[in-house]
């Protein structure tokens, strides 16, 4: 368990934009609105990643509520999500309601080990 790294928060985005988003850099998310799309964008202040932002190491890659991605000094207060990265033998099972979008809060995504 521990904090999303920056290509976390890339690849959740989802809907019409993704394919386009992916080719976007993280700091232009949201001119290019994929900010907008991505599940893990938080809904008000910033969210820490844990991805240093310099060579320094005083600063730290966070996520803004406006969807873009910024570096920031580490005595900065943010807001923490905690995340699991699941083991290769954990699988994703087959969405069963193809209608709705697969890993959305009205069809989440089922684990199997």
């Amino acid at each position: 368990i521990g904090l999303i790294f920056p290509s976390d928060y890339g690849y959740a985005v989802g809907g019409d934009v993704r394919t386009g988003c992916l080719d976007y850099t993280l700091y232009k998310y949201k001119e290019n609105n994929c900010g907008a799309n991505d599940w893990l964008k938080p809904a008000s202040g910033w969210l820490w990643t844990m991805t240093a932002f310099s060579s320094t190491l005083s600063s730290i890659f966070y996520v803004s509520s406006a969807g873009n991605l910024y570096g920031d000094p580490l005595n900065y207060p943010h807001t923490v999500f905690p995340v699991i990265y699941l083991k290769s033998s954990v699988k994703i099972l087959e969405n069963q309601q193809p209608d709705l979008e697969y890993g959305s809060v009205n069809n989440p995504f089922i684990l199997e080990a």
